[in-house]
């Protein structure tokens, strides 16, 4: 499976996602308008990342925060992007993560 970024049409592989930084990952999908798009990469690094045993923890604040951390409280990735706290909320709804 392999999916598309609007940007240069070019196919990522999600296995090749663990070896990028969040800022890489997302500079290249920050100018779409496709947030169906952006729910589906986010989806598979989230899948991933709760493979490896991270955590993610939603914290609320006025424009909504997203934050995961490592057990020993590592921030390892933050957000404020709508798409993402939303597709956090939907897994969490689901029971994929704490």
């Amino acid at each position: 499976m392999s999916i598309e970024n609007p940007e240069n049409d070019k196919k990522i592989n999600p296995a090749e996602i663990e070896t990028q930084k969040e800022e890489e990952i997302w500079e290249s999908f920050k100018n779409t308008e496709s947030k169906e798009n952006i729910k589906n990469i986010f989806e598979s690094i989230l899948e991933k990342l709760v493979m490896e045993d991270y955590k993610y923890y939603l914290e609320e604040t006025e424009f909504g925060v997203a934050v995961k951390r490592t057990d020993n409280n590592e921030t390892i990735y933050f957000t404020d992007v709508e798409a993402e706290i939303e597709t956090l909320y939907e897994a969490v709804a689901k029971g994929r993560v704490d």
